[in-house]
């Protein structure tokens, strides 16, 4: 029995590799990484990249009755590119990054990545040449939609509310699933701009006016892409029944 006197860590609170490990957790899989690319339309938004690793801890097999699973997503970049960036510009940065995860796939270091691309505006043209170039299946592409609902998918595809987005953003956030790696360029930049998002006006949170919100809005998708849309890793096979876990 667990002293009452002496405090207990929560399972929200499971933050380091060495924390999980030490809570009997092991990572199960390399990690699954995300690219996540919000265009900027129009105005004063800007372009901006993230970067999530998502990596799926296990505790025990299946069948065994302290079996847990922890997900947890780890930022490692924010770039925010100006919208006076031009296309071929916009889209090196890209494959730079593509040619440096493709190396880190190959070396078994990443069980597979995946690119984002949100396409409300000028993002499907960037999503159409990045499938054409990299392959279908690497390319993720949603839209942002007005309204509260949960939705993940429409007759629009894959879609991100845009209040339940921000809303399941800042829930992985203070849970400690959403882990920001304090070596990731652009750390900087996010922290200001998180710092200046507010209810500007009813029913759309948004950054204050002459500030930015791009690399809010990114992470948030990306967030989204990985926790709600990507499915997690097959679990364990069970030796008792042939079955695997769900």
């Amino acid at each position: 029995m667990a002293d009452p006197k002496k405090p207990q860590r929560a399972s929200t609170q499971l933050n380091t590799r060495r924390e999980l490990e030490g809570e009997g957790f092991y990572l199960q899989t390399p990690p699954v990484s995300l690219i996540m690319l919000d265009p900027a339309a129009s105005g004063e938004d800007g372009n901006a990249l993230v970067w999530l690793d998502r990596e799926e801890w296990q505790r025990g097999e299946p069948w065994d009755p302290d079996f847990s699973t922890i997900m947890i997503c780890r930022a490692k970049l924010f770039a925010q590119l100006e919208s006076s960036m031009e296309w071929p510009q916009v889209m090196s940065r890209i494959y730079r990054l593509h040619k440096y995860m493709l190396q880190r796939e190959k070396a078994g270091l990443s069980f597979r990545y995946f690119f984002g691309v949100e396409t409300n505006g000028v993002g499907y043209g960037y999503a159409m040449h990045l499938r054409e170039k990299l392959g279908p299946s690497r390319v993720l592409t949603l839209s942002t939609v007005a309204g509260d609902k949960d939705r993940v998918f429409s007759e629009k595809g894959i879609v991100m509310p845009r209040l339940a987005g921000l809303d399941h953003l800042r829930l992985s956030i203070e849970t400690q699933r959403l882990k920001v790696d304090k070596d990731a360029p652009g750390t900087k930049d996010l922290d200001t701009q998180l710092r200046s998002f507010v209810w500007a006006r009813p029913g759309r949170p948004e950054a204050l006016e002459g500030q930015r919100d791009d690399l809010v809005m990114a992470l948030a998708l990306a967030n989204w892409l990985l926790t709600k849309v990507l499915p997690p890793v097959l679990k364990a096979e069970d030796k008792s029944t042939g079955t695997y876990g769900t």
